[in-house]
C-alpha cells in the first residue's frame, strides 16, 4: 500500500508536536547542604540508613555523599505551608546514567558555571526544574520522582519574584479571588481545579499547570483561591 501522506508535511508536524508533561518550576532562595549517607543492618534485619553532615572526610564504602537542596518557596507564596526538598546522591554516569551527571551536575554547570560550589554556598535566589529522574522511578500511584534541575540564578530576590509573576502572574491582594472573578469562573471548572491540587498535593505544580490554561482563560492564582475556599 503506498503512503498518501505529505512527507515534508509529516517533518513539519513532528517537529511542532507538543512535550508531554508541563514543567514544574520552584522559584526561591537556595540552600544545600552536603551530607554523608551510611548503610548499616538494622536490628531486625536489612538495610538502615542513617545521614550526618559532611565535613570533608573520606568516605568509606558503606558510606555515600548526597548534597540536599532546599528551595524556599513559601518565602514567595506564603500560601504554601512546605519547601521545595530533594536530596541527591553524587553519583557519575557510567555504564549506567545518574541523576547527578545527567540533570543535577549538568544545569549547575550550565547555570552557575565550574565554580558552581561557591556560588550555592551564597544561598542564591534561584529557579530550579522538577525534573523526571533518569530511571524513571515513580511511587505507588506512579507519579514519577522528580530532582532538581537548576535554570536560572538571579542577582536580588526582587529578581526573582519578578521572573516568578512572569511565569504564574502576580499574587492577588489577598486570600480570596475577586468577586467578579469568583462569578465569572464556571463551579465545573473550581471542581476540576479542586481536583487537580488533591491529586497533585502540590499547589506549585498546580499553579505551574494551570499556566497553560487548561480550563479556559483564567487567572492560575484565581482558580486556586476559589478551589482552596469552595466546600
Amino acid at each position: 500500500m503506498a503512503n498518501t501522506f505529505d512527507p515534508k508535511s509529516l517533518q513539519q508536524a513532528v517537529d511542532s508536536a507538543p512535550e508531554a508533561g508541563l514543567a514544574n518550576i520552584n522559584f526561591g532562595k537556595l540552600t544545600a547542604e552536603p551530607q554523608v549517607a551510611t548503610w548499616s543492618d538494622g536490628p531486625e534485619g536489612g538495610r538502615v540508613k542513617t545521614v550526618a553532615p559532611w565535613t570533608g572526610q573520606v568516605l568509606t564504602r558503606d558510606q555515600s555523599l548526597e548534597i540536599k537542596f532546599v528551595v524556599n518557596i513559601s518565602e514567595l507564596n506564603p500560601k504554601l505551608e512546605f519547601e521545595y526538598e530533594r536530596s541527591i546522591v553524587v553519583r557519575k554516569s557510567g555504564r549506567v546514567k545518574t541523576d547527578w551527571t545527567e540533570i543535577v551536575e549538568a544545569s549547575l554547570l550550565e547555570t552557575f558555571g565550574k565554580n558552581w560550589p561557591n556560588e550555592i554556598a551564597k544561598s542564591p535566589y534561584v529557579s530550579v526544574e522538577d525534573f523526571p529522574n533518569i530511571a524513571g522511578n515513580a511511587s505507588k500511584k506512579g507519579k514519577v520522582f522528580g530532582v532538581p534541575k537548576f535554570l536560572a540564578v538571579y542577582k536580588t530576590k526582587d529578581d526573582c519574584i519578578k521572573a516568578r509573576e512572569d511565569r504564574y502572574g502576580k499574587k492577588s491582594g489577598g486570600d480570596d479571588a475577586p468577586v467578579e472573578a469568583q462569578g465569572a469562573v464556571p463551579p465545573e471548572v473550581v471542581n476540576n481545579v479542586k481536583a487537580l491540587l488533591a491529586s497533585l498535593g502540590s499547589e506549585e505544580q498546580a499553579m505551574s499547570m494551570l499556566a497553560a490554561k487548561p480550563f479556559g482563560n483564567y487567572e492560575p492564582a484565581v482558580l486556586i483561591a476559589l478551589a482552596k475556599g469552595s466546600k
